[in-house]
């Protein structure tokens, strides 16, 4: 068979399912691969208000971060740096929660990221956790 013949026998099957799924009153929702314009909406607004200080829980919750976990780092040539801390990044806000990454503060020969928490400035490596209660840096292998 050639390659022809494959893909107009794919483009066949799929125009078969496409016609039967629609067929079934059940399955609707097949045709939307995406979200809907309006489901877009409802997660851009909970994005931004997370973005924005979230709720009260989330607020509560920030206020008791008293540990960073920097989970990872990456280095790209002609664009800021991006971290990972206790499971956000840093790819659009330097700020995650009440953690402040000083993107500006790594340099390229050193993995040390300069983090603000709590009036307090620390400096961590990928796969460490510093902990506020013992005011200790350690590697996150050793903490678990």
């Amino acid at each position: 068979m050639t390659g022809l013949h494959r893909i107009s026998l794919l483009v066949f099957f799929l125009c078969i399912a496409t016609v039967q799924a629609s067929d079934y009153p059940g399955v609707s929702g097949l045709g939307t691969l995406f979200t809907s314009p309006m489901e877009r909406q409802q997660l851009d607004a909970m994005r931004l208000r997370v973005l924005a200080g979230g709720t009260k829980d989330d607020a509560a919750a920030q206020a008791k971060t008293s540990k960073i976990t920097v989970k990872g780092l990456v280095m790209r040539n002609g664009s800021k740096p991006v971290v990972w801390v206790n499971d956000s990044n840093t790819m659009k806000h330097n700020r995650l929660g009440n953690v402040l990454v000083r993107i500006d503060g790594i340099k390229q020969q050193s993995t040390k990221i300069p983090v603000k928490i709590s009036q307090k400035n620390i400096r961590i490596k990928p796969g460490q956790q510093w902990d506020e209660g013992s005011n200790r840096v350690e590697d996150i292998y050793l903490t678990k």
